[in-house]
């Protein structure tokens, strides 16, 4: 008869060990992080904080598509011209500006950029504790 060691472990080892292969687990989840800057026409300012876990990037033959999240203490009018003036000055044209306010009362501004057939669309929202900042990239064609 074969014996399984694994469930002859006291109770207070048999809690801790899912708790042990989870912070374990989530550890290696966070060393393959969101890039500074995937794109090399579309740069951040040096204060936007990457937020790995929460971005993503899709790329075929047709479309290279990318959802990255940054933090930012500045607040969000500043993170928002910040931007601006970087994508700006890498030839994406200023196509739309939104000011707005959430259901309970932070403040938001969106900012669309076009370049040929490509688009950014910037999202900066207010937080308790820092600004989220979301650029939703769409290219054409692979690069």
């Amino acid at each position: 008869m074969i014996q399984y060691r694994v469930f002859m472990l006291d109770r207070r080892h048999r809690a801790l060990l899912p708790l042990a292969l989870t912070l374990a687990l989530s550890a290696c989840a966070g060393r393959g992080g969101i890039p500074r800057e995937p794109f090399p026409d579309v740069p951040v300012p040096a204060s936007f904080i990457p937020y790995s876990d929460q971005w993503v990037r899709i790329r075929s033959e047709q479309a290279d598509v990318a959802r990255l999240i940054y933090m930012t203490q500045l607040d969000v009018e500043g993170a928002a011209a910040a931007l601006r003036d970087l994508l700006l000055k890498n030839g994406w044209a200023l196509l739309l500006t939104n000011r707005t306010r959430t259901s309970d009362g932070y403040k938001v501004t969106i900012l669309d950029f076009g370049k040929e057939a490509d688009t950014v669309r910037a999202t900066a929202r207010e937080g308790a504790s820092a600004t989220h900042v979301e650029l939703s990239v769409a290219r054409v064609g692979r690069r």
